[in-house]
């Protein structure tokens, strides 16, 4: 892990004509903005219709079975959700269906800081023609809302109930991109500068051998 002080750091309002979310005293890593672009666009070209939702996950305060200094629980999270997603859709072409295919792509940023506990923001995108919302925070709804919360209790070793409590939307955490929409380059700078909150330089845990930030590579 590098020290912060050797990451290529921003501090203005906007990086490649997007606004971010940049301040004096909160500068944003560089590297950190190309990838989530990067992540953004493979999503375009595979979904031209795409939703994204930004989700906060946040550890226990102990484990017996998880090593919650690991950012393994971020690669089991992803594996469950993704085969969660793909089970769905061949329990609906079971009973005559024809669901979307549908990518998981995703960012997430490790942090702490001295008012919260240790946790993930994400942002996870989704096809738009499978999934448009999460869903109502119930835990008897076959909803996005519960295979997110069912994927974070598999990676932390916990049952559902537990992990409810640990997984949280935050305001305004749908985001909508249609590549032949008129609107799609405002929405698509919408997400960005939301996004960009992930790459910020402070907050993030230097110097303990793990990652504070990671994404899908394709």
């Amino acid at each position: 892990m590098k020290n912060p002080t050797q990451y290529q750091i921003i501090k203005c309002s906007s990086y490649n004509e997007y606004n971010v979310l940049a301040r004096k005293k909160q500068p944003l890593i560089r590297p950190y903005l190309d990838a989530i672009q990067k992540v953004m666009d493979n999503a375009i070209t595979e979904h031209k219709r795409t939703f994204a939702v930004r989700v906060d996950l946040r550890l226990p305060d102990y484990s017996n079975t998880v090593d919650l200094n690991s950012n393994d629980v971020c690669t089991r999270f992803i594996a469950s959700l993704t085969a969660q997603i793909k089970a769905d859709a061949i329990r609906k072409k079971r009973e005559g269906k024809n669901p979307h295919p549908s990518s998981v792509r995703f960012i997430w940023a490790r942090e702490k800081n001295t008012a919260h506990k240790q946790h993930y923001h994400w942002v996870l995108l989704f096809n738009k023609d499978r999934y448009h919302c999460t869903g109502k925070i119930d835990i008897g709804n076959d909803n996005l809302f519960t295979r997110i919360t069912a994927a974070w209790a598999s990676a932390l070793s916990l049952p559902f109930n537990e992990a409810l409590r640990l997984v949280h939307l935050p305001k305004n955490a749908h985001y909508y991109l249609d590549a032949n929409n008129t609107n799609f380059t405002a929405d698509y700078s919408s997400l960005y500068r939301r996004a960009s909150y992930l790459a910020k330089l402070n907050t993030k845990q230097y110097g303990l051998g793990q990652r504070c930030f990671g994404y899908s590579q394709r």
